[in-house]
């Protein structure tokens, strides 16, 4: 425990930001960008929460 945190917590921004990372080298965000352009606001609203939430759920793979 640093500061009266755990590490996983201090750690999961990082995480999370390099899923993001992930899902750009895998083609995932750029097919997003294409999705997004012809989806209404509130497909895209949807979609963009599915990307983060996915980039919450790979970044819980960081130990």
């Amino acid at each position: 425990m640093a500061n009266g945190l755990d590490l996983g917590w201090q750690l999961f921004p990082f995480a999370h930001e390099y899923a993001h990372h992930v899902q750009q080298v895998s083609g995932i965000m750029p097919r997003l960008a294409q999705v997004t352009v012809n989806a209404g606001s509130d497909r895209a609203k949807e979609l963009g929460s599915r990307l983060e939430l996915q980039a919450d759920c790979v970044s819980g793979l960081v130990p």
